[in-house]
Order: structure tokens, then C-alpha cells, then sequence
């Protein structure tokens, strides 16, 4: 089948040719969301079809997961088995012959199966051993007010409607039919003022037929929106009208001009009528049936942030990748509506698991247009660190631009968006209480998520532990009692209380438990001035600091003058022979060891002179 290229999304990062229910190829980082959801619908075929409410294989709805399946870009085994199985008897799904509708042809059933075969690369006009085409024109009036109409042919009466009318008008612009003109100007006369289509096609009233069990009665239907006539008839359809703005935009891309307005009307329309929450309403539910249907058709037309925020919605009726319990095994599994997800969270899915399926098979292509699934990068500007109710800056990076973004830490939640680099800068408040804090923040799809964590640190007063003194730039450790490992401070010296004060160091210990200790900090210098100083620790948390007194003393100079022997050489007396001059034989300041020395010298002559004195009047000598 002819593939349509989505207008204005060719550059865009999302943007991808898409097909099928209007084609797609996700993003790579989409693929795991793809693979899951298409092994679930894969998993739900029973000998290669969807089964029905009742258990019998719904033809229609296995198209519906064959398109989606295409769009996703998975499966294509299952794609080929659908496609086959559909092939074995193409009867059975475009007419009721079976039932005793002899020489039947159901024109919505048959535009769709065609459809389904061109995408699944077979040949639409030898499909199963039937011409789909041939068939799909005997349905079309050639002529009159009714021209371009797919009727359907059968005993059993007309039920053909506006969504057949736009497969109608797909397959016979993929086929290059000279009949598509036409299917497409009575497509339009479905749209209404407000650029949405109705549902229901021009109808004359049929009463009921009292023979029959049922209900057959037909309501009157006029042959345009808005035409007056018949009140009542013109009931609007959000799903008519995405598969509508689809086909239309498939008819533009095959070269058919005129549809622009059209195109744009009917895409306004499903913006217009989308909730803040991205998700559209059938029979008043928000639903992921229409939604879904409605984000292809928005992204066909160019409105990429529309068709976004419509599948953001369907995913969050999605079974996520990581689920347990009760949905366990059904990972990938999308929801009717939130009260059929909210139920099966505790009960699993129903017996009955037709809606899960139908909802599955129609919106699961728009899964395809989700932003790209990532790991946000989250920073902040405090270190891993803050204060108890400290205002913290958290910085998300990697997200699109004006991609939505929310950021929870504890009780406090901040919501922004990202700027043209994709960069979102927001403030939380860390709570009152002492403790780790997640900071976890959101994009614009569940499966865009980033965290980091914050350790909230109380008050508290430091206790420092450093010597009493220290020579004026010398370099000493320092204790500091009551931090926690890893938290960033700053040292200064502070003289006199002038306010002078100098950065000394600044630390960020590392590998620690983060359990309180006592740090030493080596590489702290001591002012070049002498004097008495503060010395304060100051936490990069608030209110976290502690301070000190120390003195510091000047450098010592060494030994002293003389110490070298240079100014004592003369102590002996002159070199000229003289005098001795007693007055140097006393030490000077600095000389107390040479002043022994002379003292022993002087005691041990006048010891040996009167020894010898004494010695001789011993002897007699006079």
C-alpha cells in the first residue's frame, strides 16, 4: 500500500513516515514500548486471527492489529500470519453468504480488507482468490446525488457508514481507481461546520419490521452535515473523524490537490476537542480507542504536539514493562479507560478479554509518536547536599524542546518545561527533616524518567580540632567534628574581628558511610602574619559551621650570631703577640659553653701552682 509521509513531522525528532492506519516507523527509543505491546497482541491471536466477544475470529479487529502492528514496525511474522489466515477465506469477513446473504458484498468490511492486504504487501485486487478492488466498485454509486457512496449489497439491508467510507476512499486511492474522485467528494459531504465528520450517512427511514426479533428500524439521515432537515442525524464522531483526516491525507500525499482545508478543518477539530490530559471522549468516556485513532490522524496533519499529548494518554493506559502481580502477564496491554485499568490492577483482566483487545488492536500504533523513551539526566546545584527546608535548583537535561517536565522531592512537586536545548530548570523545597530525598523528575511520557538523591542535613555546630599555635605559613591538619562524609566547606582566618579574611582551604571528603565523623583535613595554611586569629569552618549546607582560636607565631630564625666562630677567633689574644686581653675571655651572650671551658682552664693553673707550693715546703725547700 502507498505509504503518506506526515506533513510538517519529516524533520522533527518524533516525526517518522508513518503508515498503516497512516504508516509509522518508531523511534529507536520506542522500540522496547513496541516490541512489548506488539508480543501481547501477537499473544492474543488464535490460529493467526483475533477472536471475538463470543470466540469466533474477528476479522475486522485482526485488521486493526495488522495496521497497528505495521505502524509500530513489530511483529512481522504476525503481521504475515494475519495476512494469510485473512487470505483463506476472504468471504467470510466481506460477506454474509455464509449466513444466507447470497451474492453479499459488505462495503466498509471490504475497503477495509483491502487496506489490510496492501499493507501487509500483498496484492489487494488477488487476495484469497478475490478481486477486492472489482468488488469494493460494485458497492460505489456511479451516478446521482448518491455518487462516490460505498453501499453495502445485501438482503439483510444497508449498514455502511462513515468509517467504511474512508477505507473505501484508501483503498481506491492506493489502487489508482479512477473511482476514488468520487468516494472522496462523498466523504466530504460528511464533514460538518466545525470541521468534524458524522458518523451516520444519508438514510431514508426504515420502520421496523414487527416479523423480525429485532430491531431494524433505520433513522433518516440527510445527504450533508448540517443540512436541516432531519434533526438529530448528524452525530459527530471523533473516531469518523480520525480515520477520516487520515485518508484524506493519504489522498493529498497520492497527489490528489484540493484537500488541504479539509484536512486542517477535520484536524482542528480533534485538537479542539482533546482534554487537558490529551485523551478524547466516545459516548462520553475518554477512551484509548478514539485517542489512539485520533493521534495518528493529528500527526498525519502535521499537529505534532496534539498527536503527542494524545498518545502520552493512551500510554498511561498501557501495562507497563515492569509490571507484577495481577498484570504480570500482560505486560504491553492497553486499557479501554482508566476504570478498566484501575480494575484490572487488582483483578487482572477480565474472562471476557474482547475490550482489552479491541482497544489493544485500534490505539496501539499511536505508541509509535510517544517522544523518545530516555534516562533524564538530573542535577543540583548543591553537591548531593541541602539544608532542612532548604529551596533547591534541580537542572533536567535531555528532554525535547517544550517537552513538559515534573519534578517530585518528598511532599514538594514542581512542573515546567523543557527550552529550545532541551533543558529544564526548577525549585523544589527539601523537607523538614533530616534524611536522603529522591529527586525524581518526569517528561512527557511515563517512560521518560531521571533521578538523583539529596542528603538533608540538619543544623549544626562544628567542633574544630587544631593545634594551640602555629608558625605563620605553615601547612597543619585540622579536625572537624560533625560533618558528614562528603560535604563540601570552607575554611578562613579571620584576625582581630577585622573582617579580613583569608580562604584557607576547601575541602570534599569522599568515601565515607555519610554517617557523622571527624575529618582531617591536611593542607591548611597558616596565615604570613603572626597574631591571634578565628579559624571557621563554614558548611556549603546552611546553618552548618564551627570556628576556633589559634595564634599564629613568627617563623624561629635559627642559631644565633657567631654561632659560625667568625667573631670569637680573637677571644686567645692578638696574633701580634700583645697583651692578652682578659676581657675577651668572657663569653659573650651566646658563648656559655666557651666560658666553661676557660673557667676549668684557669682553675686547673692555680690548682697545679699551689700543689707544687706545698709539695716543695714538704721538702723543705724555702
Amino acid at each position: 500500500m502507498k505509504k503518506s509521509l506526515r506533513r510538517g513531522l519529516v524533520a522533527t525528532a518524533a516525526a517518522v513516515a508513518l503508515a498503516g492506519a497512516a504508516v509509522a516507523v518508531p523511534t529507536s527509543a520506542q522500540a522496547d514500548v513496541a516490541d512489548t505491546t506488539g508480543a501481547w497482541l501477537a499473544g492474543e491471536l488464535d490460529d493467526r486471527l483475533l477472536p471475538g466477544q463470543f470466540g469466533s475470529p474477528d476479522y475486522g479487529l485482526s485488521v486493526d492489529a495488522l495496521l497497528s502492528l505495521d505502524v509500530l514496525g513489530v511483529q512481522a511474522g504476525a503481521i504475515g500470519d494475519i495476512a494469510d489466515a485473512l487470505a483463506k477465506d476472504p468471504q467470510a469477513y466481506i460477506s454474509g453468504e455464509a449466513f444466507g446473504d447470497e451474492g453479499s458484498t459488505y462495503a466498509g468490511a471490504t475497503g477495509k480488507l483491502a487496506v489490510g492486504a496492501a499493507t501487509a504487501g500483498r496484492d489487494p485486487q488477488s487476495f484469497g482468490g478475490v478481486d477486492l478492488v472489482e468488488r469494493l466498485r460494485s458497492t460505489i454509486a456511479a451516478q446521482g446525488e448518491e455518487a462516490g457512496r460505498a453501499s453495502d449489497v445485501s438482503d439483510f439491508g444497508d449498514y455502511s457508514n462513515t468509517l467504511g467510507q474512508t477505507f473505501v476512499v484508501r483503498a481506491l486511492v492506493d489502487a489508482g481507481d479512477d473511482l476514488a474522485l468520487d468516494a472522496i467528494d462523498y466523504l466530504l459531504k460528511q464533514q460538518c461546520a466545525d470541521g468534524s465528520f458524522r458518523i451516520g450517512m444519508f438514510a431514508e427511514a426504515v420502520p421496523d419490521d414487527p416479523e423480525t426479533e429485532w430491531d431494524d428500524s433505520i433513522a433518516p439521515v440527510d445527504r450533508e452535515c448540517g443540512d436541516p432537515t432531519t434533526k438529530g442525524d448528524d452525530t459527530i464522531s471523533y473516531d469518523a473523524t480520525a480515520l477520516a483526516v487520515t485518508a484524506l491525507v493519504e489522498a493529498e500525499d497520492a497527489g490528489i490537490d484540493g484537500l488541504g482545508d479539509a484536512i486542517d478543518d477535520g484536524a482542528a477539530a480533534l485538537a479542539d476537542a482533546q482534554a487537558s490530559d490529551g485523551s478524547l471522549q466516545d459516548d462520553g468516556v475518554a477512551n484509548a480507542n478514539t485517542t489512539g485513532l485520533a493521534a495518528l490522524a493529528l500527526a498525519d496533519a502535521g499537529d505534532l504536539d496534539a498527536a503527542t499529548a494524545a498518545a502520552e494518554f493512551v500510554a498511561t493506559l498501557r501495562v507497563p514493562d515492569d509490571a507484577s502481580g495481577a498484570l504480570a502477564d500482560e505486560r504491553g496491554a492497553i486499557a479501554f479507560d482508566q476504570a478498566a485499568f484501575d480494575a484490572a490492577q487488582t483483578a487482572g483482566l477480565p474472562e471476557s478479554r474482547d475490550q482489552w483487545r479491541r482497544a489493544t488492536a485500534q490505539a496501539a500504533g499511536s505508541l509509535a509518536l510517544l517522544p523518545d523513551s530516555a534516562t533524564l539526566t538530573v542535577t543540583t546545584a548543591t553537591d548531593g547536599f541541602a539544608g532542612t527546608g532548604q529551596d533547591v535548583g534541580v537542572v533536567i537535561e535531555g528532554l525535547e524542546a517544550g517537552e513538559p517536565v515534573t519534578v517530585t522531592a518528598g511532599d514538594d512537586v514542581a512542573k515546567g518545561a523543557a527550552d529550545d536545548d532541551g533543558r529544564a530548570e526548577l525549585d523544589v523545597t527539601m523537607p523538614s527533616a533530616a534524611g536522603t530525598v529522591s529527586i525524581d523528575a518526569q517528561g512527557g511520557s511515563p517512560e521518560r524518567t531521571g533521578s538523583t538523591s539529596v542528603q538533608v542535613l540538619a543544623p549544626a555546630t562544628f567542633e574544630l580540632g587544631a593545634p594551640a599555635s602555629v608558625e605563620a605559613g605553615e601547612s597543619f591538619a585540622l579536625d572537624v567534628d560533625g560533618l558528614v562524609d562528603g560535604e563540601g566547606y570552607e575554611a578562613t582566618f579571620e584576625q582581630g574581628g577585622s573582617g579580613d579574611a583569608a580562604p584557607a582551604a576547601r575541602a570534599l571528603p569522599s568515601g565515607g558511610t555519610g554517617s557523622l565523623a571527624t575529618l582531617a583535613v591536611s593542607g591548611v595554611v597558616a596565615p604570613e602574619e603572626p597574631g591571634e586569629y578565628t579559624l571557621s569552618v563554614v558548611s556549603t549546607v546552611p546553618e552548618r559551621s564551627g570556628s576556633t582560636t589559634l595564634t599564629v607565631v613568627a617563623a624561629d630564625a635559627g642559631p644565633g650570631a657567631g654561632g659560625d666562630g667568625s667573631e670569637g677567633s680573637e677571644g686567645a689574644g692578638s696574633s701580634d703577640g700583645g697583651a692578652t686581653d682578659t676581657g675577651s675571655l668572657l663569653p659573650s651572650a651566646g658563648t656559655t659553653v666557651s666560658l666553661v671551658v676557660v673557667a676549668a682552664a684557669l682553675l686547673a693553673v692555680l690548682l697545679g701552682a699551689v700543689l707544687t707550693l706545698r709539695r716543695r715546703r714538704a721538702e723543705g725547700g724555702a
